[in-house]
C-alpha cells in the first residue's frame, strides 16, 4: 500500500535503480543534471514517472476511504544511431518484461508498450510506457 505520492515516486525508482539501472551507461533522472555520455557508449535512458489522474474507488469507513492513482513509468533508450534496432529494442524488452502484470511493493502494473520512436537529438530512440496504478487508504 502506498502512503504518500512521495512514497510511490521512491518505490519506483529503486525499483528501477536495483534492477534495471546496471543494463545501461547513464540514466536521466527526472529534474536532475545530465550529460549524455559519449558517442561510444552502448546507450543510456531517461526514467520518468507520469502521474494520472486520482480517484476514490471504495467509500469505507474512518481511516478505510480507498484512492486510486494512475499513471506510466515511461522508459527512454537511446542507442547509436546506424547501429541497428537490436541493442534499443533488446534494452527495451528488458524493461518490459520486468514490469509486465507485476506487483511491486503495492503498485500494480498492466501491459507495457514497446515504441520505436526513430531519431531523436542525435540517438535512435525506443520508448516503453508501463502503466500501473496505486491504492492509498485514508
Amino acid at each position: 500500500m502506498i502512503t504518500s505520492t512521495l512514497n510511490l515516486l521512491t518505490t519506483l525508482s529503486t525499483d528501477f535503480s536495483t534492477n534495471l539501472l546496471p543494463m545501461f551507461d547513464a540514466v536521466a533522472w527526472p529534474n536532475a543534471p545530465f550529460s549524455p555520455p559519449d558517442s561510444e557508449s552502448r546507450g543510456w535512458v531517461s526514467y520518468d514517472v507520469l502521474l494520472g489522474e486520482s480517484l476514490q474507488v471504495e467509500t469505507g469507513g474512518v481511516n478505510q476511504k480507498r484512492f486510486r492513482t494512475r499513471g506510466l513509468v515511461q522508459i527512454m533508450v537511446f542507442t547509436r544511431p546506424e547501429t541497428g534496432e537490436a541493442i534499443g529494442i533488446a534494452g527495451a524488452d528488458t524493461v518490459a518484461d520486468h514490469y509486465r502484470a507485476a506487483t511491486i511493493s503495492g503498485i500494480s502494473f498492466e501491459a507495457p508498450s514497446v515504441e520505436t520512436v526513430g531519431l531523436s537529438g542525435g540517438w535512435w530512440t525506443t520508448r516503453i510506457r508501463c502503466p500501473f496504478y496505486a491504492d492509498r487508504v485514508a
